[in-house]
């Protein structure tokens, strides 16, 4: 069997048939085929090569070109026998890409070889360096580690066209993806984003409280308050990227293979605990930017990823224990901990989920309430990782929240309506009690002689003690 014509057009593509394509009982005929009795069997020996493939295979992906087109252009060519020899199942191989990081030019130390991207001297030093103090465990070591392999090899990382800033994804010496680079230059409102949110241009999409060029070390922050991996966000770490004498920097983060994102399933699928450890985490870092495509799914079972393609789809539901055939993975952190407190519903696509509403799993409540929130701060500062004194306030403030309403009874829904906005315009209940205990915490500083910071934690201490008690009352 020989591949024939064109493949898709961002990778290529080479022959891999299962050995159970030889005992298909659809026979492989030289003379002309009755396409109306034929195609039906085709596609459904098509289906079920990928989705076997799928399943047994982890280099395997499905071929992502258009069956429909790719069927019909054999039969009306006239090449059936060609179209029998072309099942395929496509695997993924580096593609013949520029090296974007680098100019063609005689001072470059790329050249092309056989129109791939080669090093033509080695590099003095490694081209990519973690900061000092992040290789704080052994998983990310490991991770800077295999990202730099790929550049041995002479590949350049791979441009990721989702999303408004600059994300790249790297290969380890296996040519897979094993970590996901983003340069503080190419954030958003940056001079160097290569996506056109250049400073004139997003002064409209560069959120309140959230200064260009600082979504690494937010990155960094979210992994590392994730104590004992609890939420499941992939390990990151801030790195720099040594390249003809400069240096960038930006957060390398773990790539995570996936089935897909969140918005491509309906949320009764997910469990109340992953659901519940997500909102619990946005709510305590206030993360402004948490849509479906932020949180990513694999299927605990893979091997009922087969039925799920025929059957039983609308069957798979969370038991009663909090256990699901399907994991949530929250990745892109770049906007939690902002200056400010103003969130609004829409930014947090969990908060009308039924698990939401549901009383706090017992693990949750525990994880909560060992919260000390002066040991993350340290923690911060430990890793030179640079968050204005506000943010800091954020995170004292959202976790005091969360330890006082779960203390109380309170689900992570009301805990969330205290916090962020109806209405764009109208300040939360929260944002209003924030801002009477700093004018109290000034007036406090002055006829005491305590320092703000001080006055300003005990006054936003009782503020949040009261906004629980109102909720509380109410209900």
């Amino acid at each position: 069997a020989e591949y024939m014509g064109e493949g898709p057009q961002d990778h290529e593509c080479i022959v891999c048939l299962l050995p159970m394509f030889l005992s298909m009982p659809i026979p492989i005929e030289r003379e002309p085929v009755d396409c109306k009795q034929t195609t039906p069997k085709l596609l459904s020996s098509m289906a079920m090569l990928a989705t076997v493939s799928a399943l047994f295979s982890p280099v395997v992906s499905l071929a992502k070109f258009d069956l429909s087109s790719h069927v019909k252009s054999k039969l009306d060519g006239g090449h059936e026998e060609d179209l029998w020899s072309s099942l395929i199942c496509c695997v993924r191989t580096p593609k013949k890409r520029k090296n974007v990081f680098h100019r063609e030019d005689s001072a470059s130390r790329w050249f092309e070889k056989d129109g791939q991207n080669t090093y033509a001297e080695p590099l003095a030093v490694p081209p990519l360096v973690a900061w000092d103090n992040h290789l704080r465990s052994q998983s990310i070591s490991q991770l800077v580690e295999r990202s730099t392999q790929g550049f041995k090899l002479g590949l350049s990382p791979v441009p990721v066209s989702d999303g408004m800033a600059g994300v790249y994804f790297l290969d380890d010496s296996n040519l897979a993806h094993v970590g996901v680079f983003k340069p503080a230059d190419e954030e958003v409102g940056c001079d160097n984003n290569p996506k056109g949110f250049t400073p004139k241009e997003s002064v409209n999409n560069v959120r309140s409280g959230l200064a260009p060029g600082f979504s690494m070390f937010r990155e960094v922050a979210a992994s590392a308050l994730d104590h004992k991996n609890f939420v499941g966000v992939p390990d990151t770490c801030l790195v720099r990227y040594n390249s003809l004498g400069m240096s960038r920097s930006g957060s390398l983060q773990a790539f995570v293979s996936s089935e897909g994102s969140a918005g491509d399933l309906g949320c009764s699928l997910f469990s109340a605990l992953d659901v519940q450890k997500i909102a619990m985490f946005d709510i305590r870092l206030l993360n402004l930017d948490r849509h479906d495509g932020n949180i990513l799914y694999q299927w605990v079972w893979f091997c009922r990823l087969l039925f799920v393609y025929l059957i039983i789809v609308p069957t798979i539901r969370a038991d009663n224990n909090g256990n699901a055939d399907v994991k949530l993975i929250p990745i892109d952190h770049g906007c939690c901990l902002p200056t400010r407190f103003e969130v609004c519903d829409f930014e947090w696509c969990w908060i009308n989920w039924p698990q939401l509403k549901e009383a706090v799993h017992p693990e949750i409540k525990a994880y909560i309430l060992t919260l000390d929130v002066d040991h993350d701060i340290q923690l911060l500062n430990h890793l030179s990782i640079n968050m204005p004194k506000s943010s800091l306030f954020v995170l004292r403030v959202m976790t005091t929240l969360l330890k006082k309403g779960v203390n109380a009874g309170l689900t992570l829904f009301d805990i969330a309506s205290i916090a962020c906005r109806d209405d764009v315009t109208t300040p939360s209940a929260l944002e209003r009690a924030v801002l009477r205990a700093k004018w109290l915490a000034a007036i406090d500083s002055v006829r005491t002689g305590c320092s703000f910071d001080k006055a300003f934690i005990r006054r936003a201490d009782d503020a949040v003690a009261r906004l629980v008690h109102n909720v509380v009352s109410r209900a």
